[in-house]
């Protein structure tokens, strides 16, 4: 074997991945598509201090702290939230990466640039890697492929799984306006702006602004998009796009992540939360359990029989309550009007609320913050503050979160079988 674990991809998902592999004392490369890693930077950036805890990196990547989130509704309200606290981190997310490369570089990780991997061959016993290095086809044989090259992955076709196709497409990059106040982020909930997602205003300090928007409607061109968003909000009617480019969110995950010396992790698995998009801290912890798992099946010499299935049993256990909740609570908004959105929205401006949505709003934990306001003394108080009209739907949205709740320990129950 040319090297016993190929890496495809080095984000956070594939350097955390390779690195741990490779101080578990296995020969790792490490294959990256671009030209340097970190670029294009195709993420706004955004993390909570945990995600640099569990990445092992300190905060000099830190270019702003986030206190708060103004949001913006359907009838032009602002709706403050937070202010007391620092609640994330907006960070450089082209040198985060870098870091983490290469520090898995340091550990005894090869990596490679400007490398595509184009398929994986099953071959008896081994895995062959092909992909196209400076237009020179080039190829790998080792015992696993871990896929961690982001969404419509190329490893990922190999795993026989249903490829979801529940996907965001999202546009962002950088523009030179001021946002409305510079450490609290800014979100635009708009079904006629952002249809099925919603548009974001991130404070990068050092006067960088960050922007950006997703649709899940293939309807809609996300470059009208956003220029409709600077057009109608005074603060950013000025605005000169500095950077702007597209992408992919995956919102599902993969029901399938190995196949016989194969497994799949981060974007590519669709580990990512349907609430925001984030991936980078569901992408790390995944990746160690991931990891945790090749180092069994590699030691055991069992790369095409029952050791790989661990790892969907354990990931599930681990980050997937999370992500499917988030998918629950994302597919139930969806369902929301306009004007029901505009009503719900409006309870964010009572004390108690806020009180709970400051105490218990975590980006990367966001059934925390709905388990929570589900409560009796929160509905009571909503109930209070809604029309009366809108009194039937809030119960249904609790009585439907209560069903979907129970539907997905039965779900996670069967993943972990």
């Amino acid at each position: 074997m040319d090297f016993d674990v190929a890496v495809v991809g080095a984000g956070p998902s594939g350097s955390t991945a390779a690195e741990a592999l490779a101080l578990a004392g296995f020969k790792v490369v490490l294959i990256e598509e671009h030209d340097q890693v970190g670029y294009p930077v195709h993420c706004s950036g955004l993390v909570t201090p945990r995600t640099l805890e569990v990445a092992g990196v300190d905060e000099s990547i830190v270019t702003n702290r986030i206190r708060g989130t103004i949001i913006h509704t359907p009838k032009g309200k602002q709706i403050k939230v937070g202010g007391d606290k620092v609640h994330a981190f907006v960070i450089d997310r082209a040198r985060f990466d870098q870091l983490l490369a290469k520090r898995a570089e340091n550990n005894g990780v090869t990596l490679i640039l400007n490398s595509r991997v184009s398929r994986i061959e099953q071959k008896p016993g081994y895995r062959r890697v092909r992909f196209l290095q400076s237009g020179i086809q080039r190829h790998f044989d080792v015992h696993l492929v871990i896929g961690a090259d982001g969404s419509r992955s190329v490893v990922a076709r190999n795993t026989q799984s249903d490829i979801s196709n529940e996907e965001i497409i999202a546009i962002g990059g950088e523009i030179n306006a001021m946002p409305i106040k510079e450490d609290f982020v800014e979100v635009f909930v708009r079904p006629d702006l952002a249809p099925g997602w919603f548009g974001w205003i991130i404070p990068g300090g050092d006067r960088e602004t960050r922007i950006g928007l997703g649709s899940s409607d293939r309807k809609f061109n996300p470059k009208k998009l956003i220029n409709k968003l600077t057009d109608e909000y005074e603060h950013l009617h000025d605005a000169k796009f500095v950077r702007l480019q597209g992408g992919i969110i995956p919102v599902s995950f993969l029901g399938q992540m190995h196949a016989p010396g194969i497994l799949v992790v981060g974007d590519a698995a669709g580990q990512t939360k349907s609430t925001s998009g984030g991936g980078i801290y569901t992408g790390i912890v995944s990746a160690r359990l991931c990891a945790e798992v090749a180092v069994d099946a590699l030691n055991r010499g069992d790369l095409e029989g029952n050791a790989l299935e661990q790892y969907h049993s354990v990931w599930a256990r681990e980050v997937g309550t999370e992500l499917t909740s988030g998918a629950n609570l994302r597919h139930l908004l969806m369902k929301l009007s306009a004007d029901e959105i505009e009503a719900f929205l409006g309870v964010f401006s009572l004390t108690r609320i806020q009180s709970i949505a400051n105490f218990r709003g975590d980006i990367d934990f966001p059934r925390h913050l709905f388990k929570h306001l589900f409560r009796p003394a929160p509905i009571f108080e909503s109930l209070r503050m809604l029309p009366f009209r809108m009194w039937p739907k809030l119960v249904w949205l609790l009585i439907q979160w209560l069903k979907l709740s129970k539907s997905q320990k039965r779900q996670l129950r069967d993943y972990s079988v």
